[in-house]
């Protein structure tokens, strides 16, 4: 079970991620203009599952106690 200090860790995270997905998503339908919602569904994806190895393997802000705790399952 994930307590309250773990989940309060994770938040600068999650914020940081929905800013990257909204800037991303507007620079690409402001280049590209609207394209298919798969198109844009697949490039959302590639960001959420990019973010924590590429957070991870930069090493430039603290990675949260939970993602190490899981890399060493």
């Amino acid at each position: 079970m994930v307590d309250r200090d773990e989940v309060l860790e994770l938040l600068p995270h999650y914020a940081a991620l929905i800013v990257i997905v909204l800037v991303v998503m507007g620079t690409f339908r402001t280049v590209v203009g609207s394209q298919n919602p798969l198109i844009e569904f697949s490039l959302v994806v590639i960001l959420v599952f990019g973010y924590r190895p590429l957070v991870a393997r930069i090493d430039v802000i603290p990675t949260p106690a939970i993602w190490e705790r899981f890399e060493n399952q």
